[in-house]
């Protein structure tokens, strides 16, 4: 039997679609499964987890920050989110 050159191979690319998707039905079926005390701790979880991944960006942005500097920059940012979601809030709310 020839080598079939012109088939293309598999890549390992072609399963992250399916990959991502049985990811996503196991922490759905995991969060269905928690209890409201154990979503209610989840929430401060996500949101350290969202910082880490924050400061993160921001010493990749900054590498001559230093830690105090990345935390105002954090700290920055967060205040900058809130006074958007006031904003928007306060103009949904405006008769």
């Amino acid at each position: 039997m020839q080598p079939h050159y012109n088939t293309p191979m598999p890549s390992a690319n072609d399963d992250i679609p399916a990959l991502a998707a049985s990811i996503r039905r196991d922490r759905v079926e995991r969060a269905r499964r928690m209890t409201f005390a154990q979503k209610f701790y989840a929430g401060g979880d996500l949101f350290d987890a969202a910082c880490e991944v924050t400061k993160a960006g921001i010493r990749h942005q900054h590498p001559d920050f230093t830690e105090s500097q990345v935390l105002a920059e954090l700290r920055r940012r967060l205040a900058l989110q809130e006074s958007r979601e006031l904003r928007n809030l306060t103009q949904r709310l405006a008769p």
